[in-house]
C-alpha cells in the first residue's frame, strides 16, 4: 500500500473510533447509567437493578465505559470520572422510554 493509502485506511479506522465511542457515550445517557451515577458510586449489580438492566450486558458496557475514562473503578463500585462530572451537562441526565437492545433486561 501507498502512503496515502496507508493515512486513508488509518483515517477511516479513526473514524470508526470516534463512533463507536459516541454510541457507548450515547447509550450510557439513554440507559440511565450516567444519570445514576450522578448520586454517587454504585456496583454493576445495584445499577442492573435500579435501571432494570441485565446484568452481563451492562458489565461489558462499563468496561468499554472505563476505557473511554468516563467513568472510574474504585473495586466493585463504578463512579463518574473527573471529566464526567465536569461535562455532565452536555453528556445529558435523562433516560430514553425505550430500551437500547439487549441490554434492557426481560
Amino acid at each position: 500500500m501507498s502512503t496515502a493509502q496507508l493515512k486513508t485506511l488509518g483515517d477511516f479506522i479513526e473514524l470508526q473510533n470516534r463512533n463507536a465511542l459516541t454510541h457507548t457515550i450515547r447509550a450510557a445517557v439513554e440507559l440511565g447509567i450516567i444519570k445514576s451515577l450522578m448520586s454517587g458510586q454504585k456496583t454493576v449489580k445495584q445499577l442492573a437493578e435500579e435501571l432494570e438492566l441485565s446484568h452481563q450486558p451492562l458489565q461489558r458496557l462499563m468496561n468499554v465505559l472505563l476505557e473511554t475514562e468516563l467513568l472510574e473503578q474504585y473495586d466493585d463500585d463504578y463512579a463518574l470520572s473527573t471529566v464526567s462530572r465536569f461535562r455532565r451537562r452536555s453528556l445529558g441526565t435523562s433516560r430514553s422510554t425505550r430500551p437500547l437492545g439487549s441490554i434492557a433486561a426481560s
